[in-house]
Formats: C-alpha cells, sequence, structure tokens
C-alpha cells in the first residue's frame, strides 16, 4: 500500500511540473513576443507599451492626413501622430493605451503596432 501510495505521489508530482512548465513557457513566450516594444516611443516620447498595457489587435493602415496616421484598431478607425505608429516586430498587430481594457480611441492610445505580412 506504501508503494502505490509512493508512486502515486510521484505521478502528481511528475503532472504538477509539466503544467508548470507549460504556463512558464506560454508566459515567456508572451513576453518575449512584445519585449522589443521597449525600444519604441509616441510622438511625446512617452514608451509605447510593455507586458501590462498592451493588446494584441488586428491593425489596418487606412491612410495619412498631414502629421496623422489613419489606422484601424478592432474595427475602429482612429488618427494618431505619425510618430505613434509603427510596424511590428512580430506577425501580429498591437495596440498600447493607458486603459488596454476599454477600446482604442484617439486619447487613450499611445501607440500602435501593424504587422506586415502575417
Amino acid at each position: 500500500m506504501a508503494k502505490i501510495c509512493v508512486l502515486f505521489m510521484l505521478f502528481l508530482f511528475i503532472i504538477f511540473t509539466v503544467i508548470l512548465a507549460l504556463v512558464l513557457v506560454v508566459s515567456a513566450e508572451h513576453r518575449a513576443d512584445v519585449s522589443w516594444m521597449w525600444r519604441y516611443s509616441n510622438h511625446h516620447g512617452t514608451p509605447c507599451c510593455n507586458e501590462s498595457d498592451c493588446r494584441e489587435a488586428v491593425v489596418q493602415l487606412v491612410g495619412f492626413e498631414g502629421d496623422r496616421t489613419l489606422v484601424r484598431v478592432n474595427g475602429t478607425l482612429i488618427d494618431l501622430p505619425h510618430q505613434s505608429v509603427h510596424v511590428s516586430e512580430t506577425t501580429r498587430g498591437y495596440y498600447c493605451s493607458g486603459s488596454p481594457e476599454l477600446p482604442p480611441d484617439n486619447l487613450r492610445t499611445r501607440c500602435v503596432f501593424y504587422a506586415i505580412g502575417g
């Protein structure tokens, strides 16, 4: 009976270790995925984003008007200064906002990153 308990405990330990490893890998991949953003800033010189205020998004370039770039972010048309619009270093688009839980708009959105060739 004691042998069965030890084997069961070993089995649970292995399962726990595998699940923990998977969670850490997925978490590390997400951080690694946006770690490149620290090099970018908006038109005020404020850093664009980090893991806490960056959201993956469908970002499409629409056009240019003067010193502004028109972009569609998750279906919402916004215009930002050219210096706040960047090419993504991944195949995904992102937007950075002081309130990332709210939809993107002209006031809250610091930067957007549009993907090429996704």
